[in-house]
């Protein structure tokens, strides 16, 4: 336990973690399987639920969208340009866009959509959450989105 408390320090978490799973969830917001069913929130209700107070890190948003070269602008690109041309966005198919279109491995990729998914810790902001096997953009990310050029 001793190893999992000093990882948990040094990416600033400061909360008591029981598994080795629940350890591999919190460093890298997936499953140890990568499973491509992770859903939170796990129903369109609770993006309604979601205040403003739940959306620390939207100001990112207009970072993303100056630098091309990141991979979190290349994930939100993708999910707008996939979603305009066939009104439905996956996983899979937002993973197989980025490959053929940017530089990147497939797991780096999900490590970065899973880290979009959530305020939480060093995570890079909550800008996605999946219903079923459809991806969306919480609506407040979404007009933050809207306000700049992809």
């Amino acid at each position: 336990m001793g190893l999992i408390a000093r990882l948990l320090i040094n990416k600033g978490q400061f909360e008591s973690i029981n598994s080795i799973g629940s350890l591999f969830q919190k460093l890298f917001c997936i499953t140890p399987s990568e499973a491509s069913d992770i859903t939170e929130p796990s129903s369109e209700l609770k993006q309604v639920n979601s205040t403003l107070d739940d959306f620390t890190k939207l100001h990112r948003i207009k970072i993303w969208s100056q630098k091309p070269w990141q991979k979190n602008h290349q994930l939100i690109k993708g999910f707008l340009e996939l979603e305009l041309s066939n009104g439905f966005v996956d996983l899979d198919a937002l993973i197989a866009f980025c490959l053929a279109n940017f530089d990147g491995a497939k797991g780096e990729w999900k490590n970065n959509f899973n880290s979009m998914k959530t305020d939480l810790g060093n995570a890079h902001g909550k800008i996605f959450f999946t219903v079923g096997n459809e991806l969306k953009i919480y609506s407040e990310a979404r007009r933050e989105i809207d306000k700049f050029n992809w």
